[in-house]
């Protein structure tokens, strides 16, 4: 949605993409090889909660969204991951 709104206002500059997600201490990530009730063993969230911001152009973002989406996401992905 903001890229579409910069492309309509012809905004063409630097911005901010910002992400937040409350309640994950404990999560760990479901694979398909595992049973529904995981293991204590399994890689989990330690935070309560997780935020990132990154600055991004517009040039990226539609070029590129793949690395901006790896800004945000990225750690929590790998920390959740088997």
């Amino acid at each position: 949605m903001w890229s579409l709104r910069r492309a309509r206002a012809g905004t063409r500059g630097r911005g901010l993409g910002a992400v937040g997600i409350n309640g994950l201490r404990g999560v760990s990530a479901y694979s398909k090889n595992q049973d529904f009730d995981s293991s204590a063993e399994d890689p989990r969230f330690t935070d309560e909660a997780y935020q990132r911001a990154t600055t991004t152009t517009y040039a990226e973002l539609i070029g590129d969204p793949g690395r901006v989406t790896e800004r945000l996401l990225g750690s929590l992905l790998r920390a959740t991951s088997h």
